[in-house]
């Protein structure tokens, strides 16, 4: 009798087992991937800090250049906007 409920019982610890086994891999992967975008975000920042700090000592203006669309808008359209303002004939 023992051997029929160790044959009925053992596949389903072995596939307890994988499932366990294949379940804490994958939180593993997502732990790993999570502290990875972490520690690159803190990288980014740091670097962004050390260069404001840079700036501080050599007494740069702290103010941010302006946004690269707001000037190719004011390249490609300047001529644009001054004969909107220019009234009509």
């Amino acid at each position: 009798l023992s051997g029929v409920a160790l044959a009925g019982a053992l596949p389903v610890a072995v596939a307890v087992a994988a499932g366990i086994g294949i379940g804490a891999a994958a939180w593993t992967a997502v732990g790993w991937g999570v502290a990875h975008a972490h520690r690159k975000k803190v990288r980014d920042v740091r670097t962004e800090v050390e260069g404001l700090l840079d700036a501080l000592e050599t007494g740069d203006s702290l103010e941010p250049p302006p946004a690269s669309w707001r000037r190719w808008v004011k390249r490609q359209f300047h001529g644009v906007a001054r004969d909107l303002r220019r009234p009509e004939d």
